[in-house]
Formats: structure tokens, C-alpha cells, sequence
């Protein structure tokens, strides 16, 4: 072979060693072998690749109260979250700072799961067995408001609070649970406590989830629903679809501060 041959050849192998690793790099979608076997130029394209692959359009900027522009918001594409009828994205912020009327810069990036119901979580937990994850209907979801997309740790802490909720209403409707704590006349003068409870259950209005201190044995959940605050104490169940005893209701009032 002729020195001309021998260069080509060298030169071609120097070529093709880097595509070979860029090759699968540019297919969707890696093996956990492949990840972990990427260069850390690959590793850097591959993850930030992936990252803008799942983010939407940011919306608008606004100072909103502050002198200056504190974080810009961009959310994950809607995803199905593995409970039937029940969707999950993340909301991400950038945070900015500077001196005041100074560039920008931004600094840190936090993250909160926001899921969102396609239809009442009892009738989601009937028609688990039918339910397929690569569910389609989360991704064609708005996520431009805020409602009826709320915040949770987690969808396991979501569908377990929302059952309870679902759950307590239907005893108080049927007089077999009493509202423990309720001050209807500051709340609202023109519906009862129980009437309250039952409107609950519309999760167009559900904010927020949180867990809350219970005793040993006990599950305690509250639920913000437009100013109201619904916090329920169960018994423990260790299955987030099947809801254990529920020990008490409490109705408190709650001023939003914007």
C-alpha cells in the first residue's frame, strides 16, 4: 500500500472514532450503558440536549411587584405521571439578581411538580387496569395557567390526598362523618360546612397539596381549594389508592397575600 493509502486511512480513522460516539449520541434515546459510557463533551451534549427536548416556551417576563425581574418561569411538557387520568409537569424558575436597575444575571434554578387530573381520582384508580403510561392526552395539556394544574411533592401524595378528599365528602353528604372544625360564619355566611365539603371535591379549584403532622398510625393531608383549607387525619394505608379510616375533617379560612 502506497504512503498516500496509509495517510487516508489514518486520516479517516481519526474521523470516524469521534461520529462512532456521535452516532448514538444523536439518536433519541440512550441505553444506561451508553450513558454511562459517554465522554464528558458527549455527556454534556447528551444531558442538555435532553433537557431543552422536554422544555416549552418560557412565558412572558414580568416584574410583577419587584423593582426588577427576579425569575422567569418555563414548564416541562406534560407527561403521564403512572396513575390513570393523572398528569405531571414541572414548573422551573430561573432566578435573576443584580443590583438595582443593573444587568440580570441569573444565579439558581428551582423546580415544583405540577399535576393536573383528567378526570375524578376514584374513577382514575376504576380504570387503572386499562390505563397505559404512554397516555398521550397529558402532552396535548395548556400549561399557560395556572389552574386546574396544582402543586404536590409527588403524584403518589396527590391521588392519595385527593381519594381522602373524595373519600371524607362522601361520608359528611351521608351524615356518617362530622366535621370537627369549621367556622362556617367566617368563611362564608351563606353555605354550610358540609356544603363546603361536598364543593371540594371539584379539583378545578385545587391549589395545593401538603402533607401535615399526624400521629403514629395516621395519614394527614391538607388541601387548599380557593382560600379554604381542608386538612383530613386517616388511618395509615400503605397503598396510595386505597385510603385507610378517616378520624377527622377541619374547614379553616384562609387569606391569600399576593
Amino acid at each position: 500500500m502506497s504512503v498516500r493509502g496509509l495517510i487516508t486511512i489514518a486520516i479517516m480513522a481519526l474521523i470516524v472514532a469521534p461520529v462512532a460516539e456521535a452516532a448514538p449520541v444523536a439518536r433519541r434515546g440512550l441505553t444506561s450503558r451508553q450513558m454511562e459510557a459517554l465522554s464528558p463533551d458527549a455527556r454534556d451534549r447528551v444531558v442538555k440536549r435532553d433537557l431543552l427536548s422536554i422544555l416549552q416556551t418560557p412565558r412572558k417576563i414580568r416584574r410583577g411587584m419587584r423593582v426588577d425581574v427576579a425569575g422567569a418561569a418555563i414548564s416541562t411538557t406534560p407527561v403521564a405521571s403512572g396513575y390513570a387520568g393523572l398528569c405531571r409537569r414541572d414548573e422551573l424558575i430561573v432566578w435573576y439578581r443584580g443590583g438595582r436597575g443593573a444587568r440580570r444575571l441569573p444565579y439558581a434554578v428551582s423546580a415544583t411538580p405540577r399535576l393536573r387530573f383528567l378526570k375524578p381520582p376514584s374513577q382514575a384508580v376504576a380504570e387503572q387496569k386499562a390505563y397505559r403510561i404512554t397516555d398521550q392526552r397529558c402532552a396535548r395539556l395548556d400549561t399557560g395557567k395556572e389552574q386546574p394544574w396544582f402543586e404536590a411533592k409527588d403524584a403518589g401524595e396527590a391521588m392519595e390526598a385527593t381519594l381522602l378528599l373524595e373519600k371524607a365528602a362522601a361520608l359528611v353528604k351521608d351524615g356518617k362523618l362530622q366535621i370537627t372544625d369549621c367556622d362556617n360564619e367566617w368563611i362564608t355566611p351563606h353555605k354550610t360546612c358540609q356544603e363546603m365539603m361536598a364543593e371540594s371535591t371539584d379539583l378545578a379549584g385545587l391549589i395545593w397539596v401538603n402533607s401535615c403532622d399526624a400521629k403514629d398510625g395516621e395519614t394527614c393531608y391538607a388541601l387548599s381549594l380557593s382560600g379554604v383549607e381542608v386538612s383530613i387525619t386517616a388511618q395509615y394505608s400503605n397503598d396510595a389508592e386505597a385510603p385507610g379510616e378517616i378520624h377527622s375533617v377541619k374547614i379553616a379560612h384562609y387569606v391569600v397575600v399576593t
